[in-house]
């Protein structure tokens, strides 16, 4: 057993040695008539989020035998409440940290420096420069349509571009706030803990304790993370509530998982991508609990003959059809991955996280006579980002970077466009390490706003809601040497405070 220093007995004969096999047998046994009292947890090298604790099972032969297969159902209604509460307080503190000097930098910066652009006047608000500071460009369009609804002119920018899960919040906080605008700041600062919390809770499941931590720190020193902690945009509510979706789905909450996918919809326009991973994660886990338990049935049957006195040899990977190879292998293992077959009616909860961005389009057809009425709109002028050629190939860059290339709007362009990049890049990783349902998020999440945007402004606070790249980032980190480590989260920690206390001063950013 993992943990102890002496080998396991072989199983050459019946009696106490054979256990392991019958243990096996009754725990697959049990998990194929109901799957979801048990779960698969992740191990620390583990690709698969649901092996936490081995069994090795051993043959005759070799140097004392040669391990066949490491895998265990655990039964996981034993959390302990008292344990998980403990284990918030290590991301509550953190981004508590990281958020007080944000504080400091953005309302010391909106009080004592120049202030540039719509924002040289202050905004009058309860708290002065310190709530003010956070007061900035999309903030104007969630507070309208959080006290007016939604209105909309056509050819003119239009506040039915804004999805309305953020701003109605901020509308249902309004009677104990003093403004909408505490209450937006109220709304990002409990999500972004939330999110930090849900994050690192999600992360533990699948890492080492180090590589959680850091992969926590990366997400909470971002550069471009200043939108979790006071900012009044949709971002940081969008990220809680995707990693909660996700969170309760692996713990079979199907209802929770609804819900919050829901909220997720109904939050930002890539929520769509949030409603359809949550359905193929279902499928995905569904469908490795039955291959591991088919490989664990297996083993069974080998670690019988084993214990009857024979020998046998488990094959690597399941036999595969003869002749598939490349494209045709991928298409089969893609339909045997997330094959329908595994759905049930119990699984209908998860449904309604379509519901969210459902319900925004319907509104839109019913009030205004088209139900994509928040695509269209970003081509007017001002936003001028319509659904063409001249969008989707970045023409705007392009003439940027002929006309000005060193200016510092074309190394804001060119800064958001590698980390776009480098996220996509990372989407083969992702699916490797966490699964393909994440992975196809990860895409989903990143390339939906990349392909509408005439110049990547604004992808570097998108790429948030990618948090399984934020893994990926803690765990190359916690591979590294300490003092790299610290080095690489010291300099983004300075960039955010840095572009943070920008933002404060009105600048536009992301």
């Amino acid at each position: 057993m993992p943990g102890s220093s002496k080998r396991p007995k072989p199983l050459g004969s019946a009696g106490p040695e054979a256990r392991p096999a019958l243990r096996l047998r009754r725990l697959a046994g049990d998990a194929f008539k109901s799957e979801n009292r048990f779960r698969l947890e992740a191990s620390a090298s583990s690709r698969c989020p649901y092996l936490r604790s081995r069994t090795t099972v051993w043959r005759p032969g070799g140097n004392g035998g040669t391990a066949l297969i490491h895998a265990e159902l655990r039964d996981q209604s034993d959390e302990a409440t008292g344990r998980a509460v403990a284990l918030c307080a290590r991301p509550l503190l953190a981004y508590l940290a990281v958020g007080v000097v944000l504080w400091c930098a953005v309302g010391w910066s909106a009080a004592h420096f120049h202030r540039v652009g719509l924002h040289e006047q202050p905004v009058e608000t309860p708290g002065g420069a310190l709530v003010e500071g956070w007061i900035r460009w999309d903030a104007f369009w969630y507070r309208s349509i959080a006290e007016e609804g939604y209105l909309y002119f056509p050819d003119v920018q239009s506040s039915v571009a804004f999805f309305p899960a953020y701003p109605l919040t901020m509308r249902l906080l309004g009677p104990v706030t003093p403004s909408p605008f505490v209450a937006g700041i109220l709304v990002t600062i409990v999500s972004g803990a939330s999110g930090a919390v849900l994050f690192w809770c999600w992360a533990r499941r699948r890492m080492m304790s180090a590589a959680a931590s850091s992969a926590l720190a990366a997400l909470l020193v971002y550069p471009f993370g200043w939108y979790l902690y006071g900012a009044i945009y949709a971002d940081a509510l969008f990220l809680a509530v995707t990693i909660g979706a996700f969170v309760a789905l692996e713990k079979d909450r199907y209802w929770l998982a609804g819900v919050l996918g829901l909220v997720a919809s109904a939050a930002r326009p890539p929520g769509i991508a949030v409603a359809i991973c949550l359905v193929l994660r279902l499928l995905e886990r569904r469908n490795e609990v039955r291959e591991l338990v088919a490989e664990a049935e297996q083993v069974t049957r080998l670690a019988s003959q084993c214990a009857a006195g024979g020998s046998a040899v488990l094959t690597d990977a399941p036999p595969r059809r003869v002749g598939a190879r490349g494209f045709r292998a991928f298409i089969a293992q893609i339909r045997t991955r997330f094959s329908p077959r595994a759905l049930r009616w119990s699984d209908a909860p998860i449904a309604l996280a379509f519901a969210g961005f459902g319900s925004y389009c319907t509104y839109l057809w019913l009030a205004f006579g088209n139900p994509f009425l928040f695509a269209q709109i970003q081509g007017v002028k001002g936003w001028d980002q319509p659904a063409d050629p001249h969008t989707w190939f970045k023409v705007a860059v392009l003439n940027k970077l002929t006309t000005d290339p060193f200016s510092d709007a074309s190394l804001l362009m060119l800064t958001q466009a590698m980390l776009t990049l480098t996220f996509l890049a990372l989407v083969p990783k992702v699916a490797r390490r966490f699964g393909w349902a994440y992975g196809v998020l990860t895409l989903m999440v990143v390339a939906l706003p990349a392909v509408g945007s005439k110049d990547f402004i604004g992808l570097g606070r998108y790429l948030l809601a990618a948090f399984p790249v934020f893994a990926l980032t803690g765990e190359w980190l916690s591979q590294r040497s300490p003092w790299l480590r610290r080095s690489l989260l010291a300099v983004c920690f300075v960039l955010l405070v840095w572009l943070a206390s920008l933002f404060g001063r009105g600048y536009y950013l992301s």
